[in-house]
């Protein structure tokens, strides 16, 4: 089978949408299938072992156009068994349906979470306006792909998704993910890995330490995660000052694919404190692959399921909801050997083989229904 990614962007500025494009593409190879990826724009940073095809941004820039990726999906969406097209309202997205849909081909949709009704109220006007525009049109056309069955049912309670067709597939994750023999710790080690930026909780976060701090209670915090929000930042690292100057905090910055993992494996807790809605949350997931505890809100929409599971801690992403429940796991290793132990067990499902075989299944059924029409 061969498969056409499409996506706007694959820089490190798009977060989650890069690293799942990237888990997807090597999910789907580790499946026998030949894949290809499109985007506007070079990569920054590069990608490892994926070499994308490039197209030059036109105007409007706002939308990322490309009128020379515009006219090769015209030309070349036939020459694919399906298509995959990633993110919502930029004009890749267009290209991408109409030309899978005028070569008889099957689109899927991942729209990573910006069917979510809290990414709709976001300028709710201008998508409005896109929507009515043409997007609408074109999503309809789609088959929808969520990360989570939350994320399913949260895009498909608003008017644009409901009644839609759609799949559940996971995120797969990255295999450089793994469990490794823990140091011990004089104080237990907490982690987050998040990009400051007001939806991802770390002043929150900032908070519950200063006053687990204030209470007496040991550890260190790791922080690492490139400003996303100047003002944000600033305030952030203002409140966290008292916690630098004691030595129990550090901001690392963006790191690296192995610096970030080891960062992760040498620690004893990974805290996700997301206050904004999440149709995923991929640090999880990883943090899970290499059998860590870990404390996450649940408006990242992969820990209610795994909290159920018994798979990591839940709780409200506010200062003293996250205080109380760190203070419970830095002072019971035994409850956090569990948790990263339950963790494991259940990452299973996000591995690259699991992954690429549940795309396999849902391309094959695809293939059976437009047989039959």
């Amino acid at each position: 089978m061969k498969v056409l990614h499409v996506v706007p962007s694959l820089d490190a500025s798009q977060g989650g949408v890069r690293t799942a494009v990237v888990g997807a593409i090597a999910a789907m190879r580790q499946a026998d299938m030949q894949v290809d990826c499109a985007c506007v724009g070079e990569p920054d940073p590069p990608l490892e072992g994926i070499s994308p095809l490039v197209f030059a941004g036109s105007a409007p820039q706002l939308f990322k156009a490309s009128t020379a990726m515009r006219q090769w999906l015209q030309g070349n969406a036939a020459s694919y068994d399906t298509m995959v097209v990633h993110t919502l309202w930029l004009s890749p997205t267009r290209y991408a349906v109409d030309a899978a849909r005028a070569a008889g081909r099957n689109v899927f949709l991942v729209p990573h979470g910006m069917l979510d009704p809290d990414a709709l109220a976001h300028h709710a006007w201008r998508k409005r306006l896109r929507w009515l525009s043409g997007e609408g049109r074109r999503v309809r056309a789609c088959n929808l792909v969520f990360s989570t069955l939350a994320d399913a049912e949260r895009a498909r309670s608003t008017p644009q998704a409901r009644g839609l067709p759609f799949v559940v597939i996971p995120n797969a994750v990255d295999p450089r993910w793994r469990p490794a023999q823990r140091p011990d710790n004089p104080v237990p080690v907490i982690v987050c890995l998040n990009r400051l930026h007001p939806r991802k909780g770390v002043l929150e976060l900032v908070q519950a330490l200063a006053h687990l701090h204030r209470q007496g209670l040991a550890f260190r915090a790791d922080f690492a995660g490139h400003d996303d929000d100047p003002e944000y930042a600033t305030l952030v690292r203002r409140e966290a000052r008292p916690l630098e100057q004691a030595g129990v905090l550090r901001w690392l910055g963006g790191l690296g694919a192995s610096q970030t993992v080891a960062l992760v494996q040498a620690a004893d807790v990974l805290v996700h404190p997301a206050t904004g809605f999440e149709n995923f949350g991929m640090t999880i997931a990883e943090a899970a692959s290499a059998g860590m505890s870990v404390l996450a809100s649940p408006r990242a929409l992969l820990a209610p399921e795994m909290a159920a599971a018994g798979a990591l801690a839940m709780c409200e992403p506010r200062p003293d909801t996250l205080a109380d429940s760190l203070a419970r796991l830095l002072q019971d290793s035994v409850k956090r050997a569990t948790l990263g132990t339950a963790a494991l067990a259940y990452s299973r499902r996000f591995t690259p083989a699991e992954i690429g075989q549940a795309w396999h299944r849902v391309f094959d059924a695809s293939a059976v229904t437009v047989a039959k029409l």
